[in-house]
């Protein structure tokens, strides 16, 4: 158990868990590890906190905090992390009820840093019987600058596209 002491309060972190790991081998980033960590924090109230962070020789180097699913955003998921040529994609996906949306984040490595380069997002309508009536292409988003991925504020990004 980690223990941080703040000027009022204690935070204590009671579990951390690797949720998934994925091993990157491109260019400057090769030996990088991703991985999706759950930490639960508190011991009367537990906060569940997700986290994508990229570590290289078991040092962090980047790390981004994930919506809460349930609290935050509504079955919210990270689905699938691909390396592509010098970065990877991050597929996510949340909603429910009759309206489930998704999204792909491209992140470059671009001069030495992990930068969020674009965005795709879609929406799946599902019928009464259960059925996708369709999946359509909601929007393509290029951010101009890049913005940092340990800057990248995702519910926020979430909440205003």
């Amino acid at each position: 158990m980690l223990l941080f002491e703040g000027w009022s309060q204690e935070k204590r972190i009671i579990k951390s868990d690797t949720i998934r790991i994925v091993q990157l081998h491109n260019n400057e980033h090769a030996d990088a590890v991703i991985q999706i960590i759950l930490e639960i924090e508190g011991e009367r109230d537990k906060t569940e906190q997700r986290f994508l962070e990229i570590q290289k020789e078991g040092m962090s180097i980047e790390k981004v905090i994930l919506p809460i699913p349930d609290e935050e955003v509504k079955n919210f998921e990270i689905e699938n992390i691909v390396e592509i040529n010098n970065g990877f994609i991050v597929e996510y996906s949340w909603g429910g009820g009759h309206f489930f949306y998704g999204g792909r984040l491209s992140i470059k490595f671009i001069r030495e840093r992990y930068c969020v380069k674009s965005a795709m997002l879609w929406e799946e309508e599902i019928t009464e019987s259960g059925l996708k009536k369709n999946r359509t292409k909601k929007k393509f988003i290029r951010f101009r600058p890049t913005v940092l991925l340990k800057d990248f504020d995702f519910l926020f990004f979430l909440a205003t596209s």
